[in-house]
């Protein structure tokens, strides 16, 4: 499947062996999907949505306006700038990370080796210096 955006109207998913259309989605602003295509999270203009494609379900509906998602098999991590935080695929809260006071989050990868996240943390006030954290499974 292949998303394709239009400046006016929904986004369109097609087939692309084909280049039938598979689904068209309102009101989208951005849309993040796993590498296998199966969950994909949708931010709308009046709320974002956890999609299982598989068979179509909402796993999840909040208002937290992500800037990046990563989906991990149980889980899926959220960067919002002023906080990452980690749910499960029901919208439980798994753990949260707070930004420090007058820094925001700027990027966030998954160290696969480490078995730990990496931000990199700005600080918002003075423009500087950048810091690189690291974040294990449990938030610390």
């Amino acid at each position: 499947m292949a998303l394709r955006g239009r400046s006016q109207g929904p986004y369109t998913i097609v087939n692309i062996r084909d280049g039938s259309t598979k689904e068209q989605i309102r009101g989208v602003r951005r849309i993040f999907t796993n590498n296998e295509g199966l969950k994909r999270f949708v931010v709308k203009d009046s709320q974002d949505k956890l999609i299982d494609v598989t068979n179509n379900k909402v796993l999840f509906k909040d208002k937290i306006n992500p800037k990046s998602v990563e989906f991990l098999d149980e889980h899926f991590v959220v960067n919002t700038y002023e906080k990452v935080a980690c749910y499960d695929f029901e919208g439980q809260i798994v753990w949260q990370y707070n930004c420090p006071e007058r820094h925001s989050i700027r990027n966030l990868s998954r160290d696969v080796k480490e078995d730990e996240w990496l931000i990199i943390l700005w600080n918002s006030q003075t423009g500087g210096p950048v810091s690189i954290c690291r974040i294990n499974d449990s938030g610390c």
